[in-house]
């Protein structure tokens, strides 16, 4: 090390700026860890991806905030392993053109969940194998229980409106279907 280029001059400043210089790798490393541990535990928001339980190798997903057609497009291309889709019926079916290569790719089976489905029926059904519709939240996870196989991913995430519930009430509604299984 060249004396000379040190930020403080003086020989008898060299140890401390030798010990300085240590200390602030060692405090770059602690931080590099500290971001390293906060990025492998950082735990999402409610109702945005949220793992809600496992059963039986079928993962129920929470994403009851994505309430439009690109939310819902973020949502099923983070997944590899076959999804089931829990949708809200809605009355208009724009934007879901963008989705449907998505659709086929990673969608088994669509649950439409709602008063009436039959847009979403007319819009949706022809991409997947399988099309149900439930008048409730619960019904729909009972049926995405029910056609499930290991490895497969129930996913809520209605892309629209329940009704007058806020995607929280509607995210908790799922919830609690998930755990009365």
């Amino acid at each position: 090390m060249n004396l000379e280029k040190l930020a403080t001059q003086g020989r008898t400043k060299v140890p401390r700026s030798t010990a300085a210089s240590i200390l602030s790798q060692q405090l770059l490393e602690m931080r590099k860890e500290s971001l390293k541990t906060c990025f492998e535990n950082f735990f999402s928001r409610d109702h945005r991806l949220e793992t809600v339980a496992s059963i039986h190798n079928v993962e129920f997903i929470d994403d009851s905030k994505a309430e439009n057609v690109n939310a819902t497009w973020y949502s099923l291309e983070s997944f590899n392993d076959p999804v089931i889709w829990i949708v809200a019926a809605n009355k208009d079916d724009s934007g879901f053109e963008k989705i449907t290569e998505l659709i086929m790719k990673k969608v088994k089976s669509i649950i439409c969940v709602g008063n009436d489905c039959s847009v979403m029926r007319d819009t949706l059904s022809g991409y997947v194998k399988t099309f149900i519709e439930a008048s409730t939240i619960n019904d729909a996870v009972l049926y995405a229980f029910n056609i499930s196989r290991r490895g497969d991913k129930v996913l809520f995430s209605p892309a629209g409106l329940l009704g007058n519930k806020t995607y929280a009430e509607a995210g908790d509604e799922f919830k609690r279907a998930v755990n009365r299984i």
